[in-house]
């Protein structure tokens, strides 16, 4: 990228710094064009030595973007709509051993009575997949359905939510997902997850955003083009 006329400055960022409820550290890199000309390469450099990962998160609290969520927010537990039951049971493994070393070796970020952990400020990573041993958190769940556990997964639209997206844009999921054979869904449970997984913070995203227009404020001031 240098020898395109790139300057370029990488800083590690975390979700949980922008206002998302999870342990998710991620390096981001910004770049910008320069070309051949030297006395624009040492001004941005000057200007990226001005700027780490702490300005950026303390530039992003400030702004009107930043809108800090809890676990408790994000958490769907309103049980007596039927679509959070049913997306709820979907996720609520068969009562087995090593199921019962998934709740006992993981956050259990609720317990019974739908009370919310105290221990916990920020669930961890959310993966491409919730059944398995280390996952980002259980919450105590009893179905009352025979054979299975008394605890959850995060479901599909709960990883969402705690990557930033809104209970919408699962509506908009559901709503376009086709069925190609009968009971066989495009999105499936899993996928979704495994989307949710995959993705950038919306959040995190967000930030590097307000610094490339910060960025190109300081471009436009010093008349120096575009990013």
């Amino acid at each position: 990228m240098k020898s395109w006329g790139m300057k370029s400055a990488y800083y590690e960022l975390n979700a949980s710094d922008f206002g998302l409820p999870q342990n998710r550290p991620r390096l981001l890199m910004l770049s910008v064009f320069c070309g051949t000309d030297e006395a624009f390469h040492q001004k941005i450099r000057e200007y990226f030595c001005t700027i780490d990962s702490n300005y950026i998160i303390d530039s992003y609290k400030k702004s009107k973007y930043y809108k800090p969520k809890s676990i408790k927010d994000l958490l769907r537990m309103d049980y007596s709509n039927k679509k959070l039951f049913a997306e709820a049971v979907e996720c609520t493994p068969n009562d087995t051993e090593s199921r019962r070393k998934i709740w006992e070796e993981n956050p259990q970020l609720v317990l019974e009575g739908n009370r919310i952990n105290p221990d916990y400020k920020v669930i961890r990573t959310i993966t491409t997949k919730q059944d398995r041993n280390p996952n980002s958190g259980n919450i105590y769940f009893d179905s009352g359905i025979e054979g299975r556990g008394k605890f959850r997964y995060l479901t599909p639209r709960e990883c969402l939510l705690f990557m930033g997206f809104r209970d919408k844009d699962f509506k908009h999921i559901k709503k376009a997902n086709a069925q190609y054979h009968k009971g066989d869904y495009l999105f499936s449970r899993d996928k979704i997850i495994r989307m949710a997984g995959n993705s950038i913070p919306v959040k995190l995203l967000e930030g590097m955003f307000w610094l490339m227009i910060q960025t190109d404020n300081f471009m436009k001031e010093k008349d120096y083009g575009c990013t």
